[in-house]
């Protein structure tokens, strides 16, 4: 579905659930599709497809409730790195695709299509921005970038 309406310019924004038989999975698929309505709504996400499987979402989606207070989490936690900038951007999102290669240079820059050197780079600007190291609170950390990846300048400071 998700290729399908990416590729078409009249298609709607489209929510999904997981896929789950009767009546309570069609429930819970629903419960899924709305939380993930939410996420793509507060992230002013556009044109949109999301699923409830897209990963991060589900741990977005249970934040989603109060945005003040995610935005204050997000800026105790990212520092300097939260702000709502194009340079703060793209050290974010190299900085938790750095992550989720499991601190690999060479897979971050594989994934994010870049020379090692500037992965190395950007992933030390971002932890000079953000004024301390990875390994302090590194589960608050990936949380907070995955939060800004999903919600965006929501839970940014503005400029």
């Amino acid at each position: 579905m998700r290729q399908f309406a990416l590729t078409r310019p009249e298609a709607p924004n489209l929510a999904i659930g997981t896929l789950s038989s009767g009546v309570e999975g069609f429930r819970q698929s629903h419960r899924e599709a709305e939380s993930a309505r939410r996420v793509a709504l507060v992230g002013k996400r556009e044109p949109t497809v999301i699923a409830a499987s897209d990963p991060g979402l589900s741990i977005a989606a249970l934040l989603s409730g109060d945005v003040a207070e995610t935005r204050g989490w997000v800026l105790n936690v990212l520092g300097g790195l939260a702000g709502d900038e194009e340079n703060d951007a793209r050290l974010r999102e190299t900085l938790r695709v750095f992550l989720s290669c499991g601190c690999s240079y060479k897979t971050a820059a594989e994934e994010l299509n870049l020379h090692f050197n500037t992965v190395k780079y950007r992933v030390g600007r971002a932890v000079a921005r953000r004024g301390r190291e990875i390994g302090e609170d590194r589960l608050d950390l990936e949380l907070a970038l995955l939060i800004c990846h999903w919600y965006g300048a929501a839970v940014l400071q503005p400029r």
